[in-house]
């Protein structure tokens, strides 16, 4: 199984978030100066859950053509919404860790040193949450708002946003540029959903693999869109600089089809390997196979232990925290029984 579904990310973003949410919330019962930084975590956490839920509840209508207006489905492409969503599975792997160690600094010293040490990252986390909760944002005015206009611009700035997402942030856009690797290419569409050409007021003078103008940047759609002079998004952190490999795969077989064949959703697959989530790899039930993984980081793997134990978090039924507990439990029993 390559890559993670983009059914299965959206529903561990909600699980990693709610934990997220229980852990900044027994951190500050009150709001005080001391914990401002995770008091603004716990608000942009809870602000992104809450779009997650409802872009998870629209792409359900939207599969039953249930939606106000589903002919502006084809005005959000595939490629936004895998790029919104690799970054922001990226973005929580890493606020569960830190909030892992945020809880055991508070638990040692407490919350306002907790918040004084990790004060930095907390912020910038923040800030990358805030950006794909403002593009998951303008995906539902797309798709629900009863304003025309509103919607066309939303949808014109959504693609400005993705075009500056992928111009600053230069790991997500080698990982769109070489998806799944060749390897393991990407399961093809099915031959009835045919792409649907979204008209963009920028040039298409260029191809993915050609060289771009000086003044254009890559679209996740591999077309050749004008750089804007807009504020840069959040930095995605140092994991992500990685040099892309110029190779033919995922990227050719989604681009060009957009929301309006909702059926495409259930082959996409985001370029995230099992390896780069640090302690939430569990909260994405069924998303990777147990004997193969791929590297779509092009260097050592991200993953590193939760600090926080697994007595404090919840485990969900099959993890790994549940099986060590049930084998150790029927050792000492069988132990039991031997003496």
């Amino acid at each position: 199984m390559d890559g993670l579904p983009a059914t299965a990310a959206i529903t561990g973003l909600l699980a990693v978030s709610g934990i997220a949410i229980d852990v900044l919330w027994d951190l500050n019962t009150s709001p005080k100066a001391g914990t401002a930084t995770l008091n603004l975590a716990l608000r942009e956490v809870k602000e992104s859950r809450s779009s997650i839920q409802a872009l998870h509840k629209t792409l359900s209508l939207l599969e039953s053509r249930q939606v106000p207006f589903p002919g502006r489905a084809a005005w959000i492409e595939v490629d936004e919404l895998v790029a919104t969503l690799t970054d922001a599975v990226l973005a929580f792997s890493k606020l569960y860790a830190l909030c892992s160690a945020v809880e055991v600094e508070a638990a040692r010293n407490s919350p306002e040193a907790a918040n004084l040490r990790y004060e930095k990252r907390m912020r910038a986390l923040c800030a990358r949450i805030r950006w794909h909760n403002l593009s998951i944002a303008m995906m539902m005015t797309i798709l629900n708002c009863p304003a025309e206009t509103d919607a066309k611009n939303s949808r014109d700035e959504l693609a400005h946003r993705i075009t500056r997402l992928l111009t600053f942030n230069f790991g997500l856009a080698s990982r769109m540029q070489r998806g799944l690797s060749y390897a393991s290419p990407s399961p093809s569409p099915p031959a009835s959903i045919a792409p649907v050409s979204v008209p963009v007021s920028a040039p298409a003078s260029t191809s993915a693999d050609g060289p771009l103008p000086s003044n254009a940047v890559a679209s996740p759609s591999g077309i050749a869109k004008p750089a804007t002079d807009a504020a840069a998004p959040p930095p995605a952190g140092p994991e992500v600089g990685h040099t892309p490999r110029s190779s033919p795969g995922w990227p050719n077989s989604f681009s060009g089809y957009t929301l309006a064949d909702p059926a495409i959703l259930s082959f996409v697959r985001l370029p995230v390997s099992a390896g780069e989530l640090r302690g939430d790899r569990d909260f994405y039930p069924g998303a990777y196979s147990a004997h193969i993984t791929y590297d779509y980081s092009g260097g050592s793997s991200l993953s590193q232990p939760s600090i926080r134990s697994p007595s404090a978090t919840p485990s969900p039924p099959g993890s790994s925290w549940e099986t060590k507990e049930i084998s150790t439990t029927q050792s000492q029993m069988m132990r039991g029984t031997a003496s």
